[in-house]
């Protein structure tokens, strides 16, 4: 069951609507804020965003929205399936199952 949210988006600090489609899966739905509506695993949403830079912040930020604009959907993983991994951002959501990633 997808469960939707109102909030503020971590990267943009705009307000959001955030849909968690857990336990189905481990990813959110961030729509509503500048950035353009992303989704991101979940875990990275967690335990990595609160911790960020503000800078980097805004640079993923920048990133989705410029991703957007060509029309493309944004989904934010990291390249190591761990939540310390690079972050990736692609059109598409990653084939692997993150219904319950690997954790470092």
């Amino acid at each position: 069951m997808v469960t939707a949210a109102p909030a503020v988006c971590a990267l943009c600090r705009h307000p959001a609507t955030i849909a968690d489609w857990t336990p189905i899966q481990a990813w959110l739905a961030i729509e509503g804020c500048p950035c353009g509506g992303f989704f991101i695993w979940k875990t990275l949403w967690e335990e990595r965003l609160p911790g960020m830079a503000e800078m980097d912040c805004q640079e993923l930020a920048a990133r989705i929205r410029n991703w957007r604009a060509g029309g493309r959907e944004a989904w934010i993983s990291t390249t190591d399936r761990t939540v310390h991994g690079a972050l990736y951002l692609s059109s598409a959501r990653p084939l692997r199952s993150l219904r319950e990633p690997p954790r470092s």
